[in-house]
């Protein structure tokens, strides 16, 4: 996702323009432009024939162009890469575009700017951090920066609580660094816990709260120091309508754990580590759907 897009949604979060003026402006910069085929034509990737060949493909789809083109093989994913970059490159800055449209005023933008690079900064390092953690490891960089501008970092202490069994389930929670432990209430003898599991470093634990309206079964502890990424369940189901393609993975796999937990039912587990279905079969059923 680019800095023009994400400028123009944090001014909007902010109140200073409105939805239809960024609109506006995204519009008069997609007139500035060239289209992607004709770019990947002028930088050698692609020719006419392979062009039409994709456009053929791409009328029987919801692909997007260079979409197709990757699927089907006619260029690297480095080769579409550098044909958006370029793309974006030629863009007008969404800042001055506002202000050439009598939007906003160049002072309140140039201030705005200052701030939003700060903020962009923590975005590109939760993008960079949300890379290796194995729900989103099918995702392309555009998907991973429109999920960090709806993360939170948290630090926890050692032996800290980061879940509740009995809480309401309204966010899951991302393992960048660090170790955790899984615990559940024992009904026999109060303030005493009964281990269940570890979760390591590039794990995801509550995902299943994206399907369920329900409580937390288990409570989840800090063993030393670390740091988590926070989804909010309703930020993360608007992130799904409008990213379709990007969702797909991230359904299929947590649709996978919640099948392993139902095979684990009689443990009462609330995170099952070991899943029925190997790794290598879920990414290829992953790979099916790209």
């Amino acid at each position: 996702m680019s800095k023009n897009y994400f400028f123009g949604k944090y001014l909007i979060d902010r109140e200073l323009v409105k939805v239809e003026d960024v609109l506006e402006a995204l519009q008069y910069q997609k007139k500035k432009v060239q289209p992607f085929e004709k770019v990947a034509i002028e930088l050698g990737f692609l020719d006419m024939k392979q062009v039409f060949q994709i456009l053929t493909y791409q009328a029987d789809s919801d692909f997007t162009f260079e979409e197709m083109a990757l699927k089907k093989k006619f260029m690297t994913q480095e080769q579409v890469d550098r044909v958006k970059n370029y793309i974006e490159d030629q863009k007008p800055f969404i800042g001055n575009t506002l202000v050439m449209l009598s939007k906003i005023s160049e002072d309140v933008m140039k201030h705005e700017l200052e701030t939003y690079e700060k903020v962009i900064e923590k975005h590109q390092r939760i993008a960079e951090m949300l890379k290796h953690i194995v729900l989103f490891k099918f995702l392309n960089e555009s998907a991973l920066e429109s999920l960090a501008y709806i993360a939170e970092i948290e630090e926890y202490e050692p032996n800290a609580r980061i879940v509740i069994e009995g809480e309401a389930a309204d966010c899951f929670y991302c393992v960048v660094s660090g170790a955790l432990q899984v615990t559940k209430n024992n009904p026999e003898q109060e303030e005493q816990e009964v281990y269940l599991s570890n979760i390591e470093k590039n794990d995801v634990f509550g995902e299943s709260c994206v399907f369920e309206s329900g409580r937390r079964t288990a409570n989840v502890n800090a063993e030393v120091m670390s740091l988590l990424i926070r989804f909010d369940k309703n930020a993360f189901i608007e992130f799904i309508k409008h990213h379709p393609k990007a969702s797909m993975p991230i359904l299929i796999f947590i649709i996978q754990r919640l099948m392993a937990r139902l095979e684990n039912t009689g443990r009462e587990l609330a995170y099952v580590r070991k899943q029925s279905t190997a790794n290598y079969d879920v990414n290829t059923l992953i790979q099916e759907f790209l």
